[in-house]
């Protein structure tokens, strides 16, 4: 996907969506939103492991976190109903579990 900041909120999105639409890029929100929650969880775990070793996917709509050599470390589930809604209804609160869940797969 198009490289974009990491959107804090539901509003920064929507702005993103209009900026990618006006250079002829089209997603629907809910496939930004999901690109978005992946990034900013990578960013948190590279953060929390200080470096770029460990990666972060989404497996049946739970993010799966790995190590270097493919193993997992764990796996996040939504907070609520599903990331989508998370997002759309308290993103700082999603942030926030994300960084919590994210500290504990790495023991912090």
């Amino acid at each position: 996907m198009i490289g974009f900041p990491i959107a804090e909120d539901l509003a920064a999105l929507q702005a993103q969506l209009a900026e990618m639409a006006e250079k002829g890029f089209h997603f629907k929100e809910d496939d930004l939103i999901l690109e978005n929650i992946k990034n900013g969880a990578q960013d948190l775990i590279n953060k929390t492991s200080e470096g770029e070793y460990d990666r972060v996917n989404w497996q049946d709509g739970i993010l799966d976190v790995r190590n270097v050599r493919g193993e997992q470390l764990g796996l996040i589930q939504p907070n609520d109903v599903d990331f989508i809604t998370n997002f759309r209804e308290d993103a700082a609160g999603l942030w926030d579990y994300l960084a919590d869940q994210i500290n504990h797969i790495f023991g912090k």
